[in-house]
């Protein structure tokens, strides 16, 4: 498991490292819509294949990963399957259901051995305690 706090000066080319992986958006802030777009589309070109999005306005990342996929094969008539992104959102549950969810429920058929991130989304560093309740979940 990896933890990354985004901020303006965060290198989203650095996700590549962690391909495949899953991540769980911890959202303690609400962001632009052309940065939640930037931050989607990166996961996306990265090599996230479910994400998992809890906190402030989650659904709208949901949405976003969705379109990014969707629109990276505009062309098809499908998305493959090895590269369908699986997405989920969480409004009002605990954290560490998020995480228990993330580590028992969250996995792809054709990505059967995924990296796990956690992307935090927030001003303040709350690493050791999201850290923490993941372990406990």
């Amino acid at each position: 498991m990896n933890y990354i706090q985004i901020t303006s000066s965060t290198d989203l080319s650095e996700l590549n490292k962690f391909r495949p992986y899953k991540c769980v958006i911890i959202a303690d802030k609400i962001v632009p819509k052309n940065t939640q777009w930037k931050i989607s589309e990166s996961l996306v070109n990265t090599g996230c294949y479910y994400m998992m999005a809890w906190g402030e306005n989650c659904s709208s990342w949901d949405d976003s990963v969705d379109e990014v996929n969707i629109m990276k094969f505009i062309d098809l008539e499908s998305i493959p399957n090895k590269e369908f992104v699986y997405t989920s959102w969480h409004h009002n549950e605990d954290l560490e259901e998020v995480f228990w969810f993330c580590k028992n429920c969250a996995n792809h058929k054709q990505h059967s051995d995924m990296n796990t991130i956690l992307i935090h989304i927030g001003s303040t560093q709350s690493k050791e305690q999201i850290i923490n309740t993941y372990n406990k979940a």
